[in-house]
């Protein structure tokens, strides 16, 4: 919630839940009717955190669904390194 909280610049009131990520994503006041939402190194979190990542996938999703709705676009981009730190 911490990434959230400083990538989309958001104030100190976010509630730092779900619900809280949810409604900012779909309040055309505090989002663009217009926006991209680019996740960093994603896979990794992914892996760390596989509970987190399906809830967050689920409020993504249904958030990207909302703004369609209200004919809005909502991009939910994933950004992974050039490399694997693994070797892989």
């Amino acid at each position: 919630m911490l990434a959230f909280l400083k990538g989309l610049a958001l104030r100190d009131t976010f509630g730092r839940n779900w619900d809280a990520l949810y409604d900012i994503l779909t309040d055309p006041d505090q989002i663009s009717a217009r926006y991209a939402l680019i996740l960093c190194d994603y896979a990794h979190f992914r892996r760390r955190h596989p509970h987190l990542a399906t809830e967050l996938e689920q409020v993504l999703l249904d958030a990207q669904n909302n703004a369609a709705q209200q004919q809005r676009q909502l991009w939910l981009l994933i950004e992974e390194p050039d490399h694997d730190p693994n070797g892989w």
